[in-house]
C-alpha cells in the first residue's frame, strides 16, 4: 500500500497539533479576559474579534436621511439593510459606526439600493449608557452624533480596492 498524500506528514503532526492547542488556548483565554475587564491585554490577533471579546460599553441606535429632490427624508435602514444579529442591526455596533470605511460602503449601498435614487444621504447616530442588571434600557445621557454625509456620486472602495 502507498502512503496517502494528502494526510499530514507524520514529521508535522505534532507541531501542527501543538500550534492547534494553543490557540485554542489562546482563544480561551481572550474570551476570559474580554468578560472580566472589556479589552484583550494581549495584541489583537485573532481569536479578539469584536463580536465576541469585546463588550459594547453602551446602546447605540444609527438613523439615516436621503436627499431627494432637494428635501431630506427619513430612511428606515432595517428595511434596506434586514440582516440582523441577536442584538439588533449589525451597522448599529460600535465597532461598525465608528469606522468611516465601513460608514462609507453603507452610504454608498444606501444611494444604491434606496427605491427614490437620492443625490445625498447623512447618517447620525444616538448613544445612551447600558443599564445593567436591568432589562428595561432607558436612554439615560442620550447623546447624538452626525457621522457621515456622502454623495451619491461617489463611488466607495471596499477594502480590496474595488468599486462598489
Amino acid at each position: 500500500m502507498s502512503p496517502d498524500a494528502r494526510t499530514t506528514p507524520p514529521a508535522l503532526r505534532i507541531p501542527i497539533l501543538a500550534c492547534l492547542l494553543a490557540l485554542g488556548a489562546y482563544n480561551v483565554w481572550c474570551w476570559q479576559n474580554a468578560l472580566g475587564s472589556g479589552e484583550p491585554s494581549l495584541p489583537r490577533w485573532f481569536a479578539t474579534w469584536q463580536m465576541f471579546t469585546l463588550r459594547d460599553p453602551g446602546h447605540a441606535e444609527l438613523f439615516g436621511d436621503v436627499l431627494v429632490a432637494g428635501e431630506w427624508k427619513p430612511v428606515e435602514l432595517e428595511s434596506l439593510f434586514p440582516t440582523r444579529w441577536e442584538s439588533g442591526p449589525r451597522y448599529a455596533r460600535s465597532s461598525f459606526w465608528k469606522s468611516i470605511p465601513r460608514m462609507r460602503v453603507l452610504a454608498a449601498s444606501t444611494c444604491t439600493r434606496h427605491p427614490e435614487h437620492p443625490t445625498r444621504v447623512r447618517f447620525r447616530v444616538d448613544r445612551w449608557d447600558k443599564t445593567l442588571g436591568s432589562l428595561k434600557q432607558p436612554k439615560r445621557k442620550l447623546r447624538t452624533e452626525d457621522l457621515l454625509e456622502w454623495d451619491c456620486t461617489r463611488p466607495a472602495p471596499l477594502p480590496a480596492g474595488k468599486p462598489l
